[in-house]
């Protein structure tokens, strides 16, 4: 069963006397929605069929389902990936973590919200998910708390709700934007009715325009009456010599008084055009999409100048909500303290210039090693690809200042003996002047690299130290 099977379901058995169906949900099973000003009825079915609004949800629910995604845990200040379990590898028999996620979004693009019932193993576990119509789920409070009436039959499993409640555990539910104190998300179709009925009504005006040829090119005119043999004859000659790909530009000789002439589209029948446009904008307004995703491409867009900005300005600002309102449901299903996330960098990525520029960043202040770079440009780790290096004027604490104040006295001393100032040479390297005690220099602690400063070398011998700073 694919995404639109499950959000436009068939016609089923409802007869449940505990379970009354609303006229709101038979009205929207049978595509019965209230008329729009411009005489158009606009359902959630319907609404799919006005260009824009299909691919508008498609782009977000497309785009978001094929998205990485990983289970992580808290391990202290930091986050360590842990294996997902099984429901959300393989939700049901018949539905991948792929499908899983467009149904999700599919439903709360069009009716503000998203219903799953899971079933659950003798241990309590979550074994299995099944995501439901949204248009035949209602939900309500009673003395248990939030319950959901879902209509028996409705689901494609051999664990078929048999009871008219699910307590709240057993049902995920996932909102829209919603109304303070309300249980149920606002449905984007429903609120934008309006918009969406011009849109279609157009479209309808445009397809019936046209069909119905009620326009034709032109006319030929014949001074004096004609009988309706002779207007058939003429009309069949000049579409015999004047019509198809080798005639239609073929030069016309007309005599007797005969003229031909142009019949163009009454303006106000042609302004359908431009309304069509403007509904397109309308329409990526309402699912916050940049205009040029949906092939709106007439204007310049304000989502940036490059195709980066473009791209982060989408992520941020149309998938981020929608990402973040799955990623908090489905980490309530998952075991205490595991919480999931979606990649996005994929959609993020820049040129290559830009990114091994930042890859140059990342490795030069250590919080990036070469395996690292390798896993964000999807290749394979080498051997030793894991060790960050360190710049010599960027030293962690603890042994390694001994080791680097060493060598920093060492180029001092060298300076020095070169015949360079003192003064000047601590400043190069970067030490404060200080004033000479006579004693050593500190030597490196125990366990330190021994290539770092040589056992052999004169310097540590204090007796070969000139008597500068």
């Amino acid at each position: 069963m694919t995404v639109w099977d499950r959000l436009l379901p068939a016609s089923r058995s409802l007869e449940n006397a505990n379970v009354p169906i609303t006229s709101q949900q038979l009205a929207s099973l049978y595509g019965l929605g209230a008329r729009t000003a411009a005489g158009v009825s606009v359902t959630q079915t319907s609404a799919l069929r006005l260009v824009p609004v299909l691919a508008s949800i498609r782009l977000i629910a497309e785009t978001i389902s094929t998205l990485p995604f990983a289970v992580f845990v808290k391990d202290g200040a930091a986050r360590r990936e842990v294996a997902p379990p099984g429901w959300l590898e393989t939700p049901n028999d018949g539905l991948n973590p792929q499908e899983m996620v467009e149904e999700f979004l599919a439903s709360l693009l069009t009716d503000g919200n998203e219903y799953a019932h899971t079933t659950r193993d003798r241990f309590g576990e979550i074994v299995e998910v099944f995501p439901l119509a949204p248009r035949l789920v209602t939900p309500d409070y009673d003395d248990t708390g939030i319950v959901y009436r879902v209509p028996p039959g409705m689901m494609d499993t051999n664990q078929a709700l048999r009871a008219a409640k699910c307590v709240g555990g057993d049902i995920l539910h996932i909102r829209g934007f919603r109304a303070p104190g309300q249980l149920k998300g606002l449905s984007p179709i429903e609120y934008a009715r309006q918009a969406i009925g011009l849109g279609l009504a157009a479209e309808q005006f445009g397809a019936e325009f046209f069909g119905q040829g009620a326009h034709p090119s032109g006319v030929l005119e014949v001074p004096g009456e004609m009988t309706k043999g002779m207007a058939e004859v003429l009309l069949d000659t000049w579409k015999r010599n004047h019509s198809g790909m080798t005639n239609s530009h073929e030069p016309a000789v007309l005599t007797g008084g005969m003229q031909w002439k142009t019949v163009t589209i009454p303006p106000e029948d042609a302004q359908f055009i431009l309304t069509r446009a403007f509904q397109t904008a309308e329409v990526a307004r309402i699912y916050r999409v940049p205009p040029h995703m949906i092939g709106d491409v007439e204007k310049s867009t304000s989502w940036g100048t490059g195709i980066e900005e473009q791209a982060i300005g989408f992520v941020v600002h149309t998938l981020r909500p929608w990402i973040v309102r799955l990623e908090t449901a489905i980490s309530a299903l998952l075991p205490a303290g595991q919480f999931l996330r979606f990649n996005v960098s994929g959609l993020l990525r820049g040129s290559q210039k830009e990114r091994y520029a930042a890859y140059a960043t990342g490795r030069s202040w250590s919080w990036l090693s070469v395996n690292d770079v390798l896993a964000l440009e999807d290749m394979q780790p080498v051997d030793g690809g894991d060790e960050r290096i360190v710049p010599s004027n960027h030293t962690r604490m603890g042994d390694d200042v001994a080791i680097a104040l060493w060598r920093r006295s060492q180029a001092v001393l060298n300076l020095t003996t070169a015949g360079y100032d003192p003064a000047q040479a601590l400043e190069l390297v970067g030490l404060d002047p200080i004033d000479y005690t006579g004693k050593p220099l500190p030597v490196p602690p125990s366990g330190s690299n021994p290539d770092d400063v040589p056992a052999d070398d004169p310097s540590n011998d204090p007796s070969s130290m000139t008597d500068q700073p």
